[in-house]
């Protein structure tokens, strides 16, 4: 676990639970990113203060972690994802976009071959980002 003085990051494999506290600088955050490709998903989280790692998500399985977001509502944490010839850098978490309605407590993302969709705590998918990188022969070109 890495602890700063306003933030907070785990990454694990386990499902976790929030804890019940309504203040917004007390309550964890969880994101989830959930492989749906049919191989292996390759995810290295990181924020300014704390470095995730590199994780392998097999295929219909899920990387989560938690954490605090920091006083000054600034907490980004970035995700570079790829599988084969998909790939890309993506603003995963971000508090002033998230923090407020969108997934306060519950940011999930799935991957798929037509890219990265986010969904709000409600089950509503709002937010898609494209494949920043696919080899052109993967569409026939």
């Amino acid at each position: 676990m890495f602890i700063c003085s306003w933030e907070e990051a785990r990454g694990t494999s386990r499902l976790v639970q929030p804890d019940v506290i309504d203040d917004k600088f007390s309550t964890y955050t969880h994101v989830y990113i959930t492989n749906q490709l049919h191989s292996d998903l390759h995810v290295h989280c990181a924020s300014k203060d704390d470095d995730l790692g590199s994780h392998v998500v097999p295929s219909n399985q899920f990387y989560t972690w938690r954490f605090k977001i920091n006083f000054i509502e600034s907490t980004l944490f970035h995700c570079s994802i790829s599988s084969g010839r998909l790939s890309g850098s993506y603003d995963i978490y971000k508090a002033l976009r998230d923090n407020y309605g969108r997934c306060k407590r519950k940011c999930s993302w799935f991957v798929r071959e037509d890219g990265i969709h986010g969904y709000r705590e409600d089950g509503v998918d709002d937010l898609d980002f494209s494949w920043q990188n696919a080899e052109d022969d993967l569409h026939g070109n």
